[in-house]
């Protein structure tokens, strides 16, 4: 069932050049105008392992970044990860859902209604889909990259709603506006074949017809994916992306790249660094200006992992999203 959009989210030809992208980003309504049918309610899903490293400032200030900043009555987070390994009799709940001091904070600033813990157990996201009977399903677990994959869309076919890569960093635009649509994000400003499709965020509905069709696919694969590979990501939306347009269906959405990977572009047009600590004078001109223009148009900063690295006390990052998270959390508290 297909209800009228108000929002466009294909710009019609490239806009990889200068300030195209962010151009088109601004076009796009601040807030929901009357009329648009949105979900009642967006849950934004994370991934996790708490085994790999543990919770930094990093991802701190990625879920504030959500549940400070967007709006409290129709949003919440849900943060998935590995459950403990298996011990006979025992549920295996997560080692994160046993950081008291992690889950403390959290749940009595944003309450269990709006922020929650989960273990993924696979056979359960995957009852009554494609996948059920998909041998070695559970084997997934510690492939890096092919694990996240399917938990993406096994999460997203389970609960729906908007997926986010943990390194990632909110602005604070509104993403209601973006939920008009099912979507995933392209790569980067180059069309790279087969590479032009990213999940690093991704929203479809509970029981998308989409996220049915990846899963039968990856159902089709003889076995599960070595780490590092795309035949679970970037491959596969291709794939489905084209198989829809043979069939004559309309595909999902793409969102252009700057709305969350301002970086993936030439040196010219791109976000700088986000770890630099480059100061800008923030006047109606120069550099500064068109910076600060291009941040208040996108939603997302993607990071590309650098977990070696912790946020700066000084540069733009700070000043222009870092800070303005700071200012809402600390709102949020006072309530």
């Amino acid at each position: 069932m297909f209800s009228p959009s108000f929002v466009e989210l294909h710009p019609g030809m490239p806009v990889h050049k200068g300030m195209d992208c962010y151009n088109f980003a601004a076009t796009i309504p601040r807030s929901p105008l009357p009329g648009m049918v949105l979900p009642k309610r967006t849950t934004f899903h994370l991934y996790w392992r708490s085994d790999k490293l543990a919770l930094s400032r990093r991802q701190v200030s990625l879920i504030h970044s959500i549940l400070a900043m967007q709006d409290r009555e129709t949003s919440d987070v849900t943060l998935w990860t590995n459950p403990a390994p298996a011990v006979e009799g025992q549920v295996r709940d997560s080692p994160l859902l046993r950081d008291s001091t992690l889950l403390t904070d959290f749940h009595k600033m944003y309450g269990p209604q709006r922020f929650q813990v989960k273990a993924v157990h696979w056979k359960t996201l995957a009852m009554g889909t494609p996948l059920e009977d998909y041998q070695g399903l559970e084997g997934v677990e510690g492939r890096v990259g092919v694990e996240k994959d399917l938990v993406r869309v096994l999460v997203l076919w389970t609960k729906g709603g908007i997926w986010v890569d943990m390194d990632t960093i909110m602005t604070g635009r509104d993403w209601r506006v973006l939920t008009e649509h099912e979507w995933v994000v392209q790569s980067d400003c180059h069309d790279k074949a087969q590479n032009a499709l990213s999940g690093t965020m991704m929203h479809f509905n509970k029981n998308s017809a989409y996220l049915c069709e990846m899963m039968r696919l990856m159902s089709l694969a003889p076995e599960i994916p070595p780490s590092g590979s795309s035949d679970w990501s970037s491959h596969l939306y291709h794939k489905v992306y084209v198989r829809l347009l043979e069939s004559n269906i309309a595909p999902f959405k793409i969102l252009p790249f700057c709305f969350v990977d301002g970086y993936s572009c030439d040196k010219d047009n791109r976000l700088p660094d986000f770890f630099s600590v480059t100061e800008y004078a923030w006047g109606e001109d120069g550099p500064g200006a068109q910076l600060k223009k291009k941040v208040e148009s996108v939603w997302a900063v993607h990071l590309h992992n650098q977990w070696g690295k912790q946020f700066s006390k000084t540069g733009w990052a700070k000043s222009l999203i870092l800070d303005k998270i700071k200012h809402a959390v600390d709102a949020y508290r006072i309530g």
